[in-house]
């Protein structure tokens, strides 16, 4: 089985852990509020380079991409710190500490739905707020 299945598969299986809903959103926050904090500054780095370079038609195109790329990276990066806080959590759950963190980051990362989702976000805003 390859690393993407596996993480597949061990995403189906954190979704069947039976767990409280405010241990699980708690995990969530978690997770979500330190993938902004360690991607802080090339967040940061996003910004500033969609302010220098934002007035030219292809440079918003491949700035776009760029951000694409970075929300597939903290998609993939805020997933695997969610195993990792519900392997702690749940030390006690047999499902929950076989789950591989590394392979559900890569899963989500190659994540095709997501990226789909996420493309049309993007270019959706970029219609209607950029002229």
């Amino acid at each position: 089985m390859s690393l993407r299945s596996q993480g597949k598969e061990n995403m189906k299986q954190y979704y069947e852990i039976k767990m409280k809903k405010l241990a699980d959103w708690l995990l969530l926050g978690e997770s979500i509020l330190l993938t902004i904090v360690i991607m802080l500054p090339v967040i940061l780095m996003y910004i500033q380079l969609f302010t220098i370079y934002g007035h030219n038609t292809i440079s918003i195109i491949i700035i776009s991409v760029i951000g694409w790329f970075l929300l597939m990276l903290l998609n993939g990066i805020s997933n695997a710190l969610q195993i990792c806080f519900a392997k702690a959590t749940y030390n006690d759950n047999k499902v929950a500490q076989q789950l591989n963190p590394r392979a559900v980051f890569l899963y989500q990362i190659t994540n095709i739905g997501f990226a789909i989702f996420t493309l049309i976000v993007i270019f959706v805003f970029l219609i209607l707020f950029v002229r």
